[in-house]
């Protein structure tokens, strides 16, 4: 797919992306006051970041010229990976556990995208799980999947 072609599919993306949110928006108006805070929270932040993110794509859509438009562009990992290896951590996740899944994925990810600095992805892996793990069990109060191993410790 030519550069053209993918950044006018990123923009209509973004602008289905701006609509969903804000029909998500919309949908708070229903709720109780204290039960729509965090979905009012992240509806409106995906609003301005794809708000934003449509300026952004549509001032470069306007600078393609037509040498960019026919180069070919280096091949990455294809979409069809990233979909396979999202569905199988959130298989293993229900299955293994949150706790052990999230910082393989964290891991491997960066690796399979070509960063190789293990002193940055180790660290990084780690706290996020922590951080991730921490907010939605202490401040959002929801249940992360223990999987079976926290099946075999009794949780």
């Amino acid at each position: 797919m030519g550069v053209a072609i993918k950044k006018k599919v990123n923009l209509w993306f973004t602008v289905f992306l701006f609509v969903v949110l804000a029909i998500a928006f919309g949908l708070t108006f229903g709720l109780n006051p204290i039960a729509r805070q965090i979905p009012r929270l992240i509806a409106g932040l995906g609003m301005v970041l794809a708000l934003i993110e449509i300026v952004v794509q549509v001032r470069t859509y306007r600078n393609i010229s037509v040498k960019d438009a026919g180069e070919r562009e280096d091949k990455g990992v294809s979409w069809y990976f990233g979909l396979l290896f999202a569905a199988a951590y959130i298989c293993l996740m229900f299955t293994v556990g949150f706790a052990i899944t999230t910082p393989l994925f964290l891991f491997i990810i960066p690796m399979v995208l070509g960063y190789r600095k293990i002193k940055v992805v180790v660290p990084f892996s780690i706290i996020t799980t922590a951080v991730l793990y921490y907010s939605f069990t202490y401040i959002f109060l929801l249940d992360l999947p223990d999987g079976m191993i926290g099946n075999l410790l009794g949780r």
